[in-house]
Formats: structure tokens, sequence, C-alpha cells
């Protein structure tokens, strides 16, 4: 290849990835701005309660394939606040399904999140910094899986914002992808049984204003947020120790 050709291929390439560098957050913030996540709230989902649960009774595969391709959608978008979209998960398909098709979708949105950070950020420019994450990209790679575990079970961080470090700091994907499911386990699962039990508490709450409070999945879920809000400090003192 000529020196001309090479220079024509870097700058296709720099093209490239600044436009995925543009329209990523771009398609992100016009979603925002649409209002897409006015439709997961618990309003919406009561005012089509009926209408949802007879399309999920009577297409189930279709609509697990449907709500696992918008979550990792909304997840590979990195739009703020997706993982809300839990919640309606466990309220149509029940808490273990839901649970499993969250995972799942999040684990794939969060794997093109990372191809798609180290597509945008070359060689060049990680080489630029590293004299800055140098000794942090050691120190991380030395106990990655435990970091980033610890960081998908305390959510002190953002999603995206975990898995683009992850992209900086070259984990391995086979680490990023284990971590992240074993993360997502618990936290899934409590949003998860909270929209099971809250469909449950609707269900009932036409004859019943309190059903809501008396609902064992509701009741779990709300136990289940409360020992999430305490696995911070749990982790540190584990490492701690």
């Amino acid at each position: 290849m000529t020196e001309p050709e090479q220079s024509a291929t870097v700058l296709k390439l720099s093209r490239a990835r600044l436009a995925l560098l543009i329209a990523m957050p771009a398609i992100a913030a016009l979603s925002v701005a649409a209002g897409v996540t006015d439709y997961i709230d618990l309003d919406t989902l009561a005012a089509h309660r009926a209408e949802l649960l007879d399309f999920v009774a009577a297409h189930r595969a279709l609509a697990v394939i449907a709500f696992t391709f918008v979550y990792f959608v909304g997840v590979a978008l990195s739009i703020p606040g997706w993982g809300l979209l839990t919640v309606p998960a466990g309220f149509l398909f029940g808490p273990v399904p839901g649970a499993i098709i969250v995972i799942v979708a999040a684990t794939f949105g969060g794997v093109v999140v990372v191809l798609a950070a180290r597509y945008i950020l070359t060689d060049a420019l990680r080489a630029k910094a590293a004299p800055a994450i140098g000794r942090l990209e050691a120190g991380f790679h030395e106990n990655a899986f435990s970091y980033l575990l610890a960081l998908r079970l305390t959510p002190v961080l953002p999603f995206f914002l975990v898995t683009l470090g992850v992209a900086f700091l070259g984990v391995r994907m086979r680490t990023f992808i284990a971590a992240t499911v074993i993360g997502l386990i618990p936290v899934a699962s409590v949003y998860a049984t909270l929209g099971a039990g809250i469909g449950h508490a609707l269900e009932v709450g036409a004859h019943d204003p309190l059903a809501a409070a008396r609902e064992p999945t509701v009741i779990g879920g709300l136990l289940g947020l409360a020992a999430l809000a305490l696995l911070p400090v749990l982790v540190k003192r584990l490492r701690q120790s």
C-alpha cells in the first residue's frame, strides 16, 4: 500500500470513528428528548396492563425477543435510566424470566459498548494516555474480575461508565462478560421481583388500594433494594479484610 493510500485509509477510519462517536450519544439524547423513557413508568404499565399481558400470553416468544432487543438497544446506546426497564420485565414475564432477559440483554448491550469504545479509542490515543493510566491499568488487570464484580454489585457508578472503563483499560471480554452476568444477578432479580409484585398488586388493587403493601413480592423487592443499598459497605469491609 502506497503512502497516499495509507493516509486515505487512516482518514476514512478516523471519519468512521468520529461518526460513531457522534451518532451513539446523539441517538440516545434524541431518544430521551422524544420521551422514550416515559413509556417505562408505572402509570403507563398500569394503563395498558391488560393489553400488554394479553399480548405476552398470546405471543410469549415474540414478546421475549422484542423486549430483549429493546433492552439491548437501550443499553448499547447508553440511554440514561434504561435500567429501570427491569421493573417492567418482572411485571410482564415474572421475576425469574424477567431477570434472565435483563441479564442477557444488558450483558450483550455492554459488549457492544465495549467494542464500540475500543474501536473509537485508537491505540494511538490510548498510548498518549498511557502515562496517566498505566499504574491504574496494571493494578486493575491483576484483579479485573474482582473489581468488575464489585462495581456491578455496588452500582455506585452508572453501568455505561463502568463499561467504558473496561474498554479503556483493556480488560478481557470474557472477564467483562463473566463479572457482568454474575454482578447483575442480584440487581436484576430484585427489580424484576419488585415488578412482578407490582403487577399482581395492580391486579387486585382495584378492590384493595393497600394490596401492594401486603404483596410478598413487593415486600421482597423492597427488602432486596435495602440489601443492595448496604452492599457497598459489605464489599468495602470484605476488601479491607
